[in-house]
């Protein structure tokens, strides 16, 4: 049923209860589960490390091709077997790296990067960090005439506002922007205070998340190492976030927004912008059991895609293919999987526009492969869009068309909450099934 081979089935790696109380046992019961000792050793190894900084639920799917997503969705960066567990890793892997942090392989391909020869990777670098350098200088001067504007204002307080968001914010101004679209503000004493109650206390989800967190970004420098301060920071938010809500707890996915999010925040502003994340747009309902929030937004996407893509969707419904199958993990990773440099151009986007716009990349990245589709039998349909994120994708094509697509529709008699609303009067109908 999708999985992991040799692991316990998801709801079963909650620890229970009376394994939790058996955290103080006394002479009389001394018996601790072997799976609560091995989250305990976690937490050992993990909290060891507490007073270092980083700089930087599982739920019961209702559907065989969402359980089957759940279980591939990190399996791509699990480490080898021959892995160090102890944290310690080779020199040379960590030789040369991306401007992400990716660690560029032997053979010179990194993993978010197309192949070159170095005399053209090298010019396209600099060339690069000039354009950068002169992106960079506008947006200072452009974030110093918004400052005080309303985040919704931005676009009538400077008439460029909107045209160097879609070629995408510098890398060296993600954190302020960022910050600024999910209205975060610097944690106070108190709120870091709470942070850290959470994360010490004992969560049941912490056998999973320590699964997840060995296999999450690993190809990224400072999460390649077991236990690292990245990996420690990760464990501390996923954890606190468990205790917050414990609803939602943990589900799979949750790991790589997590990761993301701490390698442009300090953990404790991570936490709060995990946690402003959920609750914008009701997020959380993504994560939450029967996971409402991703089926409403398949009924939202399918329907989009009827009215825009009509030839796409006849044949996909032809082949039996829904959205559950192939983007699911687009969704509950909120598109982290794609390519790096990608992925920030649609959070840029994201972060401003909210979840909907998800839908319009989603959209734009079957319209980008709409000839494949049309001509393509069943296979290799489904070899295509569950390896989407791993094929070349044209970066500015599919912002252009997801932008475009938006622009269309996100202000047009609110079609998208028209949509979530028939979803749900629907599901009403049916008695909530």
């Amino acid at each position: 049923m999708g999985e992991h081979k040799g692991e316990v089935p998801f709801r079963e790696l909650r620890i229970t209860p009376e394994e939790q109380s058996g955290m103080e046992t006394t002479e009389e019961q001394p018996v601790i589960s072997s799976i609560t000792l091995e989250c305990l050793n976690a937490r050992q190894m993990y909290l060891k490390t507490d007073n270092r900084k980083s700089s930087l639920k599982s739920n019961s799917p209702t559907d065989n091709s969402i359980l089957s997503a759940l279980s591939e969705l990190s399996l791509d960066t699990r480490p080898d077997a021959d892995d160090s567990s102890d944290g310690d890793e080779k020199e040379e892997d960590y030789g040369n790296v991306d401007r992400f942090g990716f660690i560029v392989v032997a053979s010179g391909r990194s993993p978010y990067e197309e192949t070159k020869d170095e005399d053209q990777i090298r010019k396209e670098q600099e060339r690069r960090g000039r354009k950068e350098a002169r992106r960079s200088l506008k947006w200072v001067s452009m974030l110093a005439r918004l400052e005080g504007a309303h985040i919704s204002k931005w676009h009538q307080e400077h008439r460029k506002f909107g045209s160097r968001l879609i070629k995408g914010v510098p890398e060296s101004l993600r954190t302020k922007v960022w910050s600024s679209f999910l209205q975060l503000s610097v944690p106070e004493p108190t709120f870091e205070s709470r942070f850290r109650q959470l994360y010490l206390r004992c969560s049941g989800f912490e056998r999973q998340i320590d699964l997840d967190i060995e296999r999450t970004l690993r190809d990224h420098v400072q999460f390649r190492a077991r236990f690292s301060l990245a990996q420690v920071s990760l464990f501390k938010v996923l954890v606190a976030y468990s205790n917050h809500d414990p609803d939602v707890g943990y589900c799979q996915g949750m790991s790589t927004i997590a990761a993301f999010l701490l390698l442009y925040f300090e953990e404790a502003t991570a936490f709060q912008a995990l946690v402003a994340l959920f609750e914008r747009d009701q997020t959380r309902r993504l994560f939450l059991a029967g996971f409402p929030l991703l089926f409403e937004t398949f009924h939202v996407q399918e329907a989009l895609l009827r009215k825009l893509l009509p030839r796409v969707k006849a044949r996909l419904d032809f082949l039996g293919i829904p959205p559950s199958v192939y983007a699911t993990r687009w969704y509950l990773t909120l598109f982290l999987g794609f390519p790096f440099a990608l992925s920030t151009r649609i959070w840029d986007l994201y972060l401003l526009f909210g979840l909907d716009f998800l839908v319009c990349v989603a959209l734009a990245l079957l319209k980008v492969k709409e000839d494949l589709l049309l001509s393509s039998e069943y296979e290799h349909c489904m070899q295509l869009l569950s390896k989407l994120a791993e094929t070349p994708l044209d970066e500015e094509r599919i912002i252009r068309v997801a932008c475009a697509i938006w622009k269309r529709l996100g202000d047009k008699n609110n079609v998208f909450e028209r949509l979530r609303t028939q979803f749900r009067d629907l599901k009403d109908a049916k008695g909530g099934k």
